[in-house]
């Protein structure tokens, strides 16, 4: 396995670990995103560009 793969390995199971907490949060607004709300400015949402 190379190095950086590894580390890779580890980065992706910590923020796995933190999911739960981050989906409860009401920071993060999850029913708001999954119903269309964004949190994005309108200069971050043109950057973007559009999924479709």
């Amino acid at each position: 396995m190379k190095e950086y793969q590894r580390y890779f390995d580890l980065n992706k199971a910590a923020w796995n670990r933190r999911t739960p907490v981050h989906c409860r949060s009401k920071f993060y607004d999850l029913e708001g995103f999954k119903s269309g709300k964004s949190s994005l400015n309108y200069i971050e949402l043109e950057e973007v560009g559009s999924a479709g």
